[in-house]
């Protein structure tokens, strides 16, 4: 499944420990500082030629940082964009995947109620269908 793959992929890379400060699904109230994956609809899959079964599907992740420190927030989301980019012609968990390619650089998204800093990326995903 998609989030839990980057989720992980996240993890190992360093970004965060998933369920302490990097959740998939959801941003919740608390931590202060956290990262959030959060999927949405994409491109709509490729066929193989000449036949039904899907060859490709093409979701999009925005990954959300959230911290009380706008420089140390836009940061991790920067750190955040370089490993995403870097998912290029590899299996994540047991699914191959072409690219995580970033549709914008990170940017402020807002400064929440509690004044918290939230940066966001959006990322458009190129991977080998797993529908049956």
């Amino acid at each position: 499944m998609l989030l839990p793959e980057l989720g992980t992929y996240l993890q190992t890379a360093g970004i965060g420990t998933l369920g302490t400060d990097l959740f998939l699904g959801e941003l919740p109230a608390n931590p202060d500082n956290c990262i959030a994956v959060l999927e949405y609809g994409g491109m709509a899959p490729e066929h193989d030629l000449g036949t039904t079964a899907l060859r490709y599907e093409f979701p999009r992740v925005q990954i959300l940082v959230r911290n009380k420190s706008y420089a140390t927030g836009r940061l991790k989301a920067q750190d955040i964009l370089g490993d995403m980019a870097a998912i290029a012609n590899t299996t994540l968990t047991a699914v191959y995947y072409l690219e995580a390619a970033p549709l914008q650089s990170p940017f402020l998204l807002e400064r929440d109620d509690n004044d918290r800093w939230v940066f966001a990326c959006n990322y458009q995903i190129t991977k080998a269908s797993t529908s049956v």
